[in-house]
Formats: structure tokens, sequence, C-alpha cells
């Protein structure tokens, strides 16, 4: 049962994240928490896949915080440049594209 509770966590850990919603993160952190009990509660524990796991933990840790620092900072500057004020002298918009889209804006002439 509890795979199961985990198998449908973490499927809607990952259909929030493709609708970039951030309540993905503390979904999949308890997913991965009762994968991490599932597998300590077999009779002979799989330790790759454990330690797999765990990694997987620490690493939406880190998405979650880093994903809400990155969101805070994007509204600190979109408050800064709100058309709305007047004194907001500066805020063009400078997009630069990188990487891979510098080839597809350099091909189809954007």
């Amino acid at each position: 049962m509890i795979q199961w509770i985990a198998f449908i966590l973490s499927f809607a850990g990952i259909l929030l994240n493709a609708k970039k919603n951030m309540w993905c993160w503390p979904i999949w952190i308890v997913s991965n928490i009762l994968w991490i009990i599932f597998n300590l509660s077999q009779p002979t524990p799989d330790y790759a896949t454990l330690c797999l796991w765990m990694i997987f933990m620490m690493s939406n840790i880190y998405g979650w915080f880093q994903w809400g620092k990155d969101s805070y900072e994007k509204n600190k500057d979109s408050a800064l440049c709100d058309p709305k004020n007047q004194s907001t002298m500066g805020c063009e918009d400078d997009y630069e594209p990188i990487g891979w889209q510098k080839h597809l804006t350099d091909k189809d002439g954007y």
C-alpha cells in the first residue's frame, strides 16, 4: 500500500513540476520518504536504491529552496521595473539568447 501512495505522490510531483508549481518539491520530498520507508521495510533492503532515494530527497530540498530564492529575486526585480511606477528608468528588456537559444534565433532571423 505504501508503494502506491509513494507512486501517486511521485506522479503528482511530476505533473506539478510540469506546470511550474512550487508544490512539486514538498510532494516529492514526502514521496521520497515513503520510498525510503518502503525500501527499509523489505526483508532485504536494497541499499543502493536507498542511497538513490536519499540523493533524490536532498536534491528536492535544494531545488525547493533554490526555486523559492529565484522566485523571490524575480518578483523583487519585477517590482522595481513595474510600468505603473513612474520612477523605473532603465528597465528595458535586455534579453540576450544564450547557447542553443542563440542558434535558434540566428537561424530563424529573430
